[in-house]
This record gives structure tokens, sequence and C-alpha cells, in this order.
């Protein structure tokens, strides 16, 4: 496959977005087993740590998007990895959202004030933990079987 005709965003010669989705990644990962430690202990300290991890997780998404979306519009339309990306990017565009609408859902650093609020924002974090596998996996497929991000010449 040749991986030369795509550059993408390079930071000292290595593809930005995948060094950039490793913090969002572990940070929105740990609301649910943080608040489920609030729970088994009784300890709010825990509740408020989830918020500030996927608050955290949210920022650090930021960047991560952008190179992400940088590195989508450098694939050649012709390229066999396109429907590929799209995937890659229509599906953590959407955990995306459902981490945004679950901090809104939230209603602050503590566990949501209502059973409501607590089913929707338990819902949008844990489906969005679903997509962001999923969208790994896609953007795995990207690299391992497209050779995208790869210098031309390695395995």
């Amino acid at each position: 496959m040749d991986t030369g005709a795509f550059r993408g965003l390079r930071l000292f010669g290595h593809p930005a977005h995948a060094f950039l989705v490793h913090a969002p990644l572990g940070l929105l990962m740990l609301p649910l087993p943080l608040d489920g430690a609030g729970w088994m202990l009784g300890d709010p300290f825990w509740h408020r740590a989830a918020f500030w991890a996927l608050a955290g997780g949210l920022v650090a998404m930021v960047p991560a998007a952008l190179a992400g979306f940088l590195d989508f519009v450098a694939i050649a339309r012709d390229h066999p990895a396109e429907a590929t990306a799209m995937r890659h990017l229509v599906v953590m565009s959407t955990a995306v959202t459902l981490f945004a609408t679950g901090l809104v859902a939230r209603g602050g650093i503590g566990w949501p004030n209502s059973d409501g609020r607590a089913w929707a924002y338990a819902g949008c974090i844990a489906i969005g933990m679903l997509l962001l596998m999923i969208g790994g996996w896609l953007g795995g497929e990207l690299v391992f079987r497209h050779g995208l991000g790869r210098r031309e010449g390695t395995g």
C-alpha cells in the first residue's frame, strides 16, 4: 500500500492525532468507574473526580479532534481508507456529543440530583464509552490495514 501520498498533521515527524488521543480517551473512560467508587465508598470525592475526568476529557479531545480532522481532509478522495475514515469521524463525533450531553445532564460537580438526570448521564456516558472503543478500532484499521500515518517503507 502506498502510504507516501498521505501526510496529515505531523509533529517532529510523527502523526499528531495518534499521540493526542491518549489523554482524552483515558479520561473519558473514567467517569462511570469513579462514580461507582463514589457509590460503593459513600465518598463524594469520587463523584467530583468523575466530573473533572469527564470535563478534562472533553477539553483534551479538542486538539485530538482538530488533528484528526486535518488528517481526514488530507486523505485523497479515491484512497481505499476514505470510507473507514468517514466512519471513524462519525463514530467519534457521536461519542464526543454523548459525553458532552452527559456532562450537561449531570448538572454539576456531584452526582445528578434526580433519577432522570442520573439515568440520562449514565446512559450517555456508557454509550459514549462503547463508541470510543468502536472508534478506536476503526482508527486502528486506518493505521494497520490502510497504512495511514506510517512512514513509507515501514511495516
